[in-house]
C-alpha cells in the first residue's frame, strides 16, 4: 500500500519494500507448492500487484495465505534502513490529511482480496480487483474475502478473527 508514493519521496525504499513483498509471497507460494498445490503467480506490469492462483485451495485457506503475506510484510518492511522516514515523509505529504491512524498505518503494507473461482477467470479476476479495492477503501492492510451471494468478509488482523461488513 502506497509504495509508489513510498518511492517518490525514498526511491530506494520503495525498490527495498517492493522486493522485500515478492520476497514473502515467493516464500508463501514455495510453502503452498510443497502442499501438492498447483500455483501461478504474477506480477501485473505498471502496477504494484501481484496476482496468486491456487488449484484447488478453498476461499478459506486462501485468505490465510494473504493473511500471513500480510503478517510477514507489515513485520519485515518497518526493519529496511529509512523506511520510517519515507513513511513520515508520506503521511504528511497526503492532502488532505489522514485523520484516521488506520491509513496512516497501512503505508507499507498489503491490502489482499480473495475471492471464489465461479467457473471463469475474468469474473475471478473482477472479484479479486474489486475485493483489494474494498480493503483499501477501508483503511489498506486488510484481506477481504468474496464468496458469491454472501456480504465481503473483512480480515483485520491476522488471526483470522473475521468480521462480516
Amino acid at each position: 500500500d502506497r509504495l509508489k508514493a513510498i518511492a517518490n519521496y525514498y526511491p530506494e525504499v520503495g525498490v527495498r519494500v517492493r522486493a522485500t513483498v515478492d520476497e514473502i509471497i515467493q516464500e508463501e507460494v514455495d510453502r503452498i507448492r510443497r502442499r501438492g498445490y498447483t500455483v501461478v503467480s504474477l506480477g501485473i506490469p505498471g502496477e504494484d500487484e501481484t496476482v496468486v492462483v491456487v488449484a484447488g485451495l478453498s476461499v478459506d485457506k486462501a485468505a490465510d495465505f494473504a493473511d500471513e503475506v500480510r503478517r510477514r510484510v507489515k513485520r519485515t518492511v518497518s526493519t529496511i534502513p529509512y523506511y520510517q522516514d519515507a513513511v513520515r515523509l508520506v503521511v504528511n505529504a497526503m492532502s488532505p490529511p489522514s485523520s484516521i491512524e488506520e491509513e496512516r498505518e497501512g503505508i507499507g503494507t498489503v491490502s489482499a482480496g480473495v475471492a471464489a473461482d465461479r467457473g471463469m477467470p475474468e469474473i475471478l479476476f473482477a472479484d479479486v480487483s474489486a475485493a483489494v479495492k474494498e480493503s483499501k477503501t477501508r483503511g489498506r492492510n486488510k484481506t477481504v474475502v468474496y464468496r458469491p451471494g454472501e456480504r465481503p468478509e473483512v480480515r483485520n488482523d491476522f488471526n483470522a478473527g473475521a468480521t462480516n461488513g
